[in-house]
Parts: structure tokens; C-alpha cells; sequence
């Protein structure tokens, strides 16, 4: 039961239906890709290259065109199968059994009867409907699911091959790694005090929240100017990031009708050497791509869009890795299990071309990449600085923008990165403070709530306290707060100080955090058709906004890259108004 549910999930959700194919070779290099480096590059080049042009304000509709296309894209994690195949699947299967072939236990004597008696009279089209049936929905499911069908998955190629326990393609690969994922979760979060009704307490969280963002919204905004420093000039640390995040966003392959990667990628400058799509649990789809003029090569990482990805994330099981060197250094990196397996592939897979042609080229190398795609590029990144001395001995030769990241690396290996690697967190994303270590203080903060409760006698244990705390709910966020600002912030620093950094199990964001954020204090704050950012700071994975989880309207939309777009262009136009670019440095 549990491989058919597995299997039903893949149907669902996954992302393409072909063959996977084996990776390709990369395309012809344009002819100027060897050269000196101040060569000139070529006319197409010149033609189409083009920069930001973050000027001009993102304008409502463009906001709400790019945020609908992204719902499409989120819906389609659980529907985005080829519907109309499937569907056909699942009519002519109903019609065969309605014909006679399957029969029921559970359905009535009178109806067993007809179906029997319809059998008798359609016996042979009843079969060739269920075997088109079967033989349509075999071929909607992915290859690396049909190979844990046994029997089945050899009868059309599918070579059994020796279990490897880092294999995410083998679905008792990925259930131990589940289990044991749930197992650390389930220590961590067993100690302290037992919440009886933890799905009412956290109702009431949601309400003190609320309560905050109306009443106190000014202690949120403190929270975050005490967590790093101020960025006075917001283009020292975006100028060109927009830029990028497009070069992040365009490797999910997702673009409107009319646009290819290829065209988009020329228009900017850059060749395209290779698109890989291949979509598999603990596989990075990935593009290259090379511009002659800037004598950069870009490499762009897919984030998570289908239920390959989904399972590569659900892996996130913190692991020991010894990242060694060819002059036998090693440093141990404690990481996310999933996005290690993914890196290391994809390492393997482009080290030749890096050290072989990039480098010897004098080209720089830029990776970047969303979410899932951001972490992969962090450890991808270090993998190869472990294996190319180059690399290791110039920092400028490397460098990873990072947007979305989430938690995947211990607090000791996401600071030794910060000289090449640069994430970027948009308000209250939720994506980057998906860590062991929040939930832990979530639950910690969610025990002071419930013995609040138990003090005021609201706990909904009886009918009576039950009525009490259904009314102090209907009173909402104007209503009178359970915990006083102080209290809040008491309690929270508390829950802090009892989370052990450098426990083996908690992640946190690697390198340098370039944080944005909308003020709570501001009118109409995610009221307005476009969401903003008003500051910027610089601070680091373990900064005190990073290690709470904001519930906030916006935590989901914060992560996608419209709002990262709207943020970014928004502190840009910022710039330009306080900061005209005639008297100010670039930065980075």
C-alpha cells in the first residue's frame, strides 16, 4: 500500500513524463570564448546585451501577472500531470470496470449482478479498455519510480540495480531517510513540557501574532535593525542582484510563452553551453551559459518545482561531510542530506569542464540559484573550491548568490563560506527559517503560551474554558493581548538561549545574509498591490530574525522570486532617489 500511495503522489505531481535522458554534451563554444580577455565580443552579443532597468517601478499589473504565474507554478505541485491523458486513463478505466472485468466487494448484490451481467455481454471490449487504461497510465509514470515497481519496472527495461542507500530515486532509500529525519525531529521536540492540544495552543499563537503586528508592530521592526547592520545605501549590496535573481529564476524553465532560456540568456550577453532538465530526487537541473564580454560563465540551478525536488528537500536529515583537498586538508561540513547528494552529482558532473576549460579560459564563475537551487549552488560551490586550488586561492574566481537559501549547513561552515557566498532573504520568508532549530524554539514559545492560557483560565479543557477562549479568539487582533510586549520578548530571548547553536542537528543559512524587509509600522503594510522592502541589512544564519518563524500574511508570497523582485527593485529605485549613481561607487 505504501509503494501504490508513493506511486499515486509521483502521478500527481511529477514534474515530466519522458524518458529521462542521459546528460548531454555541452553546445559549441562561440568563437570568441578563447581569447584575451580585453578581446572584443561577438556582434550578437553587442547587439542584444543589455542591463537592469530598475528605474522604472514595478507596477501593479506586472506584479500581479508575475505573482499569478507563480501560483500556477505552486498549484502545479500536486496537478501539473498531463491532464488530459490521465484523465482519458481514468474514464476508460472506469468504463471497463463498469463493463465488468474488476468487480467490487463493497458494492451491492443488485449492482454485482448487473456488472456480472453487463461482463457476459462485453467481455472483450471491457478488456481492451482496461489494458489501454493500464498502458496510458504506465506511461505517465516517471522512470525512476517505475524501477521500484518489482517485476513490473524489468518487463520494460528497467534494470534492478544494487540498493544504494543514497540513491533518492529508490523509494526505501528515501523511506529511511524519512524515518530517520522524523526520528531526530521527534527527540528534539519530545523534551520540556507536553502541550495537551498543541493544534488549539498554536491557534493562539496565531493570535498573539496577529496581536503583535497590530499593537506592537514596532517591536517586530526593532527586531530586525538589531539583528545586523543597516545598509544606508541599499545598491552597495543589490546593484545588478535583480539582474541575477532573473539568471536564478529563469533555471526553473518556466518562462512566458514566446521566451526561450536561450533567447533570454543572449539577450543579456551570455551563450548558452547546456540545459539540463533531467527532473530525479537528488538531481540539480542546471544550465551554463558564458558571456565573452564579461568573461563569466554563469551557472544556474533549478529550484523546487515538481515532486523530485519536493523529495530532495524532505530529506533534510543533517549529515557529516569531509570536504578534502588535493594537498589532504580536510574540513568537516555538517549539512542537509538532500541538497549534499545533489551537490556532489552535480559536481562530479561539471569539475572537468570548470577546471579543463573555464578556468584555463580565465573565465570567472558565477553560480546562483532559488531556493532548493540556492542551496544546492552553496555546497556545489564548496565542493568544487575543495577540488580546484585556484578556486581556493582567489576568491574573486567564485562566487554564489544565493536567493531564498534554505537552512543547510552548521553555523562554523556557513561563516568559513562568506567570503563567496551571498544570500539574500526578502521580509519574512519562511523558506530560509525552515530549520530543526526553529521549531524547537516555536514549541519552546508555544509551551509559555499554553501555560499562559492555563493561568488566565481560557485552556479549552472543558466546555467552559473552551467557550472562554473561543471568545477571546473571536476578539481578534484588536483584542486584549494574552502576553505583554515584554513578556513576548522575555520569553522569546529565553527560548533563544536554550537552543544550542552548535548542535549537530541545527542548519542555518550559509554566508553572508543580505536581509530585506517591509516595516510592520508602515501603513498599509501587505495591503498594497506591490510589496516593498524599506531597508536592507547585512548580518549572518544565526541573526535573531532567522531563528523565529514569522507568521505573517506574506510568508509564502515573500518567497517567491515576484516578491524578491518587487523588494529588490524597490530598494534599487530607493537608491536611485537618495544616491544618484553619478556620485556613488558600484557595489558589487
Amino acid at each position: 500500500m505504501k509503494t501504490l500511495l508513493l506511486l499515486l503522489i509521483s502521478l500527481s505531481t511529477s514534474r515530466s513524463f519522458s524518458t529521462v535522458r542521459p546528460l548531454p554534451h555541452f553546445h559549441i563554444l562561440p568563437a570568441d570564448f578563447v581569447g584575451n580577455e580585453g578581446s572584443s565580443s561577438s556582434e550578437q552579443f553587442r547587439a542584444t546585451a543589455f542591463l537592469r532597468s530598475t528605474n522604472t517601478p514595478t507596477t501593479a499589473v506586472e506584479y500581479s501577472v508575475e505573482k499569478k504565474s507563480y501560483r500556477t507554478k505552486m498549484t502545479g505541485l500536486l496537478n501539473n500531470v498531463k491532464t488530459a491523458p490521465f484523465a482519458l486513463s481514468i474514464a476508460t478505466f472506469l468504463l471497463g470496470l463498469r463493463l465488468g472485468v474488476i468487480k467490487s466487494s463493497t458494492v451491492t448484490q443488485v449492482a454485482t449482478v448487473s456488472v456480472r451481467s453487463t461482463a457476459r455481454q462485453y467481455p472483450v471490449v471491457a478488456t481492451i479498455l482496461l489494458l489501454v487504461a493500464g498502458r496510458d497510465t504506465w506511461s505517465l509514470i516517471p522512470n525512476w519510480a517505475k524501477k521500484n515497481i518489482p517485476l513490473i519496472g524489468r518487463r520494460v527495461g528497467v534494470e534492478p540495480e544494487t540498493e544504494d542507500p543514497d540513491d533518492l530515486t529508490s523509494f526505501p532509500a528515501i523511506s529511511m531517510k524519512l524515518r530517520n529525519l522524523f526520528q531526530r525531529g521527534k527527540e528534539k521536540l519530545s523534551s520540556g513540557q507536553q502541550i495537551e492540544k498543541p493544534g488549539l495552543v498554536f491557534l493562539a499563537l496565531i493570535q498573539i501574532m496577529s496581536q503583535v503586528k497590530q499593537q506592537l508592530a514596532f517591536g517586530r521592526d526593532q527586531t530586525y535593525e538589531e539583528s545586523g547592520k543597516e545598509i544606508q545605501n541599499p545598491r552597495d549590496v543589490l546593484d545588478g542582484m535583480d539582474e541575477f535573481l532573473d539568471f536564478a529564476d529563469w533555471a526553473y524553465g518556466e518562462l512566458p510563452e514566446g521566451e526561450s532560456l536561450k533567447g533570454n540568456l543572449q539577450a543579456k550577453g551570455y551563450s548558452l553551453l547546456r540545459h539540463e532538465k533531467t527532473a530525479m530526487p537528488g538531481h540539480a537541473a542546471h544550465y551554463v551559459a558564458v558571456s565573452t564580454e564579461r568573461r563569466e560563465a554563469l551557472i544556474g540551478i533549478k529550484g523546487t518545482s515538481g515532486l523530485e525536488d519536493i523529495l530532495t528537500d524532505c530529506c533534510g536529515n543533517a549529515v557529516r561531510y569531509n570536504i578534502s583537498n588535493a594537498e589532504g586538508d580536510k574540513q568537516e561540513i555538517i549539512c542537509h542530506e538532500g541538497v549534499l547528494l545533489s551537490s556532489r552529482r552535480l559536481a562530479d558532473d561539471l569539475l572537468t569542464f570548470v577546471e579543463s576549460v573555464l578556468l584555463p579560459s580565465g573565465y570567472k564563475i558565477t553560480v546562483t540559484g532559488h531556493s532548493l537551487g540556492a542551496g544546492v549552488a552553496v555546497i556545489f560551490s564548496m565542493i568544487l573550491r575543495s577540488r580546484i586550488e585556484e578556486l581556493r586561492m582567489n576568491d574573486k574566481k567564485l562566487k554564489v548568490l544565493a536567493f531564498a537559501s534554505p537552512p543547510i549547513l552548521d553555523y562554523e561552515s556557513s561563516k568559513k563560506c562568506e567570503s563567496f557566498v551571498t544570500t539574500f532573504i526578502n521580509n519574512s520568508d519562511i523558506i530560509p527559517r525552515c530549520s530543526l532549530s526553529n521549531l524547537v524554539l516555536l514549541m519552546g514559545f508555544m509551551q509559555t503560551v499554553n501555560q499562559r492560557l492555563d493561568e488566565e483560565g481560557i485552556s479549552p479543557k472543558d466546555m467552559k474554558s473552551m467557550a472562554a477562549f473561543a471568545k477571546w479568539l473571536v476578539r481578534g487582533k484588536h483584542g486584549e493581548m494574552l502576553l505583554k510586549g515584554t513578556d513576548i520578548r522575555d520569553n522569546l530571548n529565553r527560548a533563544l538561549d536554550n537552543v544550542d547553536i552548535d548542535d549537530a542537528d541545527h542548519l542555518y543559512v550559509p554566508g553572508r545574509v543580505v536581509h530585506m524587509f517591509d516595516e510592520w509600522t508602515k501603513e498599509g503594510y501587505g495591503k498594497e498591490n506591490v510589496p516593498t522592502a524599506e531597508k536592507v541589512y547585512v548580518s549572518d544564519g544565526i541573526a535573531k530574525v532567522l531563528r523565529l518563524i514569522e507568521i505573517d500574511d506574506r510568508m509564502m508570497s515573500d518567497h517567491m522570486p515576484p516578491g524578491y523582485r518587487a523588494s529588490i527593485r524597490s530598494l534599487l529605485n530607493k537608491a536611485d532617489r537618495l544616491y544618484p549613481k553619478n556620485v556613488t561607487e558600484r557595489g558589487m
